[in-house]
């Protein structure tokens, strides 16, 4: 996602855990922090959406047991 002549620096606080998620996901995924933060934004907004239009979210576990996600 590159980022637009309007984007804003922004600043906020984490608490350790959720630090130590973005830094795993900056390591596994080879992105920056930012990059980190602007995806799971993305999924969030994408999966609100999806929730308030009635869809269901589902993932298929590797023994091929299919879970409904409840997001709160």
């Amino acid at each position: 996602m590159a980022e637009s002549a309007t984007s804003r620096r922004t600043s906020f606080n984490l608490s350790p855990d959720a630090e130590q998620a973005v830094r795993e996901l900056t390591r596994r995924r080879g992105v920056s922090m930012g990059e980190v933060i602007r995806r799971a934004l993305s999924t969030e907004k994408f999966l609100a959406d999806k929730q308030a239009e009635g869809a269901k979210v589902l993932i298929q576990e590797p023994d091929k047991t299919i879970r409904e996600v409840i997001i709160l």
